[in-house]
């Protein structure tokens, strides 16, 4: 929890957007177990790091998991 709210903050005082920081936020929401929040993170950082062929692995295999434990395509 304390690494989140670190990387929240770290987010809201950045003179711009970081696409590392918002990976970061998104692999700790992942140890969370709030999937929806980290691949919305993931999808955020690839936005400003679109080359970033880790985060693109990182939402397909997260995406891929989601579907095979939730086939009905119900949110996580």
């Amino acid at each position: 929890d304390q690494a989140l709210e670190n990387l929240k903050r770290a987010i809201q005082n950045l003179p711009r957007e970081d696409a590392v920081v918002f990976e970061h936020l998104g692999d700790v929401y992942l140890k969370l177990n709030r999937v929806s929040q980290a691949l919305e993170s993931w999808q955020k950082a690839k936005t400003l790091d679109p080359s970033n062929k880790d985060l693109a692995a990182k939402i397909d295999g997260q995406k891929t998991r989601v579907s095979k434990t939730n086939p009905t395509g119900a949110k996580p």
